[in-house]
């Protein structure tokens, strides 16, 4: 029996993602769509970024408000300012950075998120993983859960770009699965290109967990983080199209949210499990922290407990072969990704080759690439490097920089050239590697200096946050002093952070200029070395040439 064979039942699903520490609005505020009580729903789902800065009256607040919510399910994540909720990053970073005088203690406000009343109240605290529920209604459903989002700012819960977290070939610790295997993802950050612009118009989603949800094509995806990109989207992935949802603003100030039915008896259903997902963005705060935006309401149509794997074993349709799984992952990163050059690991180069991968491996076969039906130019020269880079002073987690594939017109063309010049193709490997990893620094530069405009953004909102909060302490208790020197507390860190930045900010232009000119110079010496080639001059360097 496939999945779309399978009994169904209607299923509810409130979402929010954001909320740093924002209580609902009263409900007699009907100016607001998030006010008190939230929308009413079989599962709750929190999408991380409880906090402003992982304080634990922070997180009591936001338990309390939570256990009043009607569901049964509630189902929540860290984002990354819940800084006291990832212990590594708290002990080496946040605590200093955030809590210089006042420390909270990880496992008391695990504890919370864990605890007998927070069970009770139907609270359910996941990291990243996987986990399957079975609801009264007798619908069951798998959750993908992962609170980490590309490196921002310094905060929680980091990875760099160049580390992959989700697809299993390239040694992800907790990897996606295929289809159909996951019915919901809920992760704090947006995958790319999917409601993930800023209001400095930059798309700031992951690239490598857009090409896990291609595979995993999950009914709902859910996360936050990117403020402005509150919305909805249906992808659908058999026409490779994609729709943004429209919402009435009266209607959504009435029902207190914004509502989808994807039901088969709605208006627009679901084209099918596998064949179309919604995505949604359900960030309550607006750029400004200000908690504007509404929340979600989704009712899917999720399988029964009863029909669906009641025997408690693997679908065996899931089960996708490792080879047909590298051909789809290696198809959708040569989609995405420039020609010019795409980032693998040997895991799937060893998957598509049948063969153990060595620095002597042959290029791909012309029988594998045709079986990919690819829209753009085949991509089969590669080449490794001498040995991988770990970049654990950088990473928390560390990060190896995969083999590197080049275009095989490009590729061939360049080392034709090191071979008239009398230099080995392991020589122009070796060149083309450093072009390659010089051009890619540039990009990883100019996106360093992106988010660090965007945390200067944050600061600065932060500070105005800071003076509202002294305003309103100065009207209601004047004579409170220990409130009064929290608030200074804060503002002198925030002040420290300005400071610091602007500085980070001189040193990264500097460090744009360096690689961009490092790069401009290797690739003058490329072209340099194509044009003696094509008029059949050698290069007179006393035989040098880079390495």
């Amino acid at each position: 029996m496939t999945p779309q064979d399978t009994k169904t039942v209607e299923t509810r699903f409130c979402i929010i993602s954001d909320t740093h520490t924002a209580e609902l609005w009263p409900p007699s505020d009907t100016n607001h769509a998030y006010r008190d009580p939230l929308p009413s729903a079989d599962v709750l789902l929190h999408a991380g970024d409880i906090t402003y800065v992982g304080y634990i009256h922070e997180y009591e607040t936001m338990i309390e408000m939570l256990s009043k919510a009607d569901a049964e399910l509630k189902i929540v994540i860290a984002g990354n300012h819940d800084i006291t909720l990832d212990e590594q990053y708290y002990e080496s970073t946040g605590k200093r950075r955030f809590h210089r005088n006042i420390g909270e203690d990880f496992s008391v406000i695990k504890e919370l998120w864990t605890g007998e009343k927070a069970r009770k109240a139907g609270i359910v605290y996941l990291e990243e993983g996987i986990r399957t529920f079975t609801l009264t209604n007798g619908a069951r459903f798998t959750i993908y859960t992962s609170p980490y989002q590309p490196e921002f700012c310094n905060w929680a819960f980091p990875y760099y770009r160049n580390e992959d977290r989700f697809n299993p070939l390239c040694g992800a610790k907790n990897p996606i699965p295929d289809w159909p295997n996951i019915d919901i993802m809920l992760t704090h950050g947006p995958p790319a290109g999917v409601l993930d612009e800023t209001k400095h118009g930059d798309k700031v989603g992951c690239e490598h967990l857009m090409r896990a949800v291609r595979r995993c094509r999950p009914r709902l995806h859910c996360f936050g983080h990117i403020h402005e990109g509150w919305g909805a989207q249906r992808n659908n992935w058999a026409q490779n199209c994609s729709k943004l949802l429209t919402v009435h603003g009266s209607q959504m100030l009435n029902d207190r949210c914004a509502y989808v039915d994807l039901t088969k008896d709605g208006d627009e259903p679901l084209a099918g499990f596998g064949e179309e997902t919604l995505f949604v963005n359900a960030s309550i705060m607006n750029v400004d922290y200000k908690p504007v935006n509404a929340p979600w309401r989704v009712d899917l149509d999720l399988p029964v407990a009863e029909k669906f794997w009641s025997s408690g074993k693997e679908n065996p349709e899931s089960a996708a072969l490792p080879r047909a799984s590298a051909l789809l992952e290696l198809k959708a990163r040569l989609c995405e990704t420039s020609p010019f050059f795409v980032f693998l690991s040997k895991e799937l180069i060893k998957s598509l080759c049948d063969e153990e991968v060595t620095t002597s491996t042959p290029s791909l076969s012309n029988a594998n690439v045709n079986l990919l039906d690819m829209p753009t130019r085949p991509v089969v020269f590669f080449c490794f490097l001498d040995h991988p880079v770990t970049q654990t002073d950088d990473h928390p987690h560390g990060a190896t920089i995969p083999p590197i594939w080049i275009a095989p017109d490009w590729a061939d063309a360049m080392r034709q050239a090191w071979d008239f010049h009398g230099f080995s193709p392991a020589a122009a490997d070796r060149f083309m590697v450093m072009l390659l990893q010089s051009r890619r620094k540039v990009f990883e530069v100019q996106e360093t200096y992106a988010q660090q405009q965007r945390c200067m953004t944050d600061t600065k909102v932060w500070h105005r946050m800071l003076q509202e909060e002294e305003g309103k302490l100065v009207e209601s208790s004047p004579e409170d002093k220990d409130a009064h020197e929290v608030i200074l507390q804060r503002q002198r860190k925030n002040r420290d952070d300005f400071v610091e930045l602007e500085t980070r900010m001189a040193g990264t232009l500097k460090e744009t200029y360096k690689c961009t000119k490092q790069y401009g110079l290797l690739k003058a010496r490329a072209v340099d070395i194509l044009d003696h080639h094509r008029r059949g001059v050698r290069i007179r360097d006393g035989g040098r040439m880079p390495n």
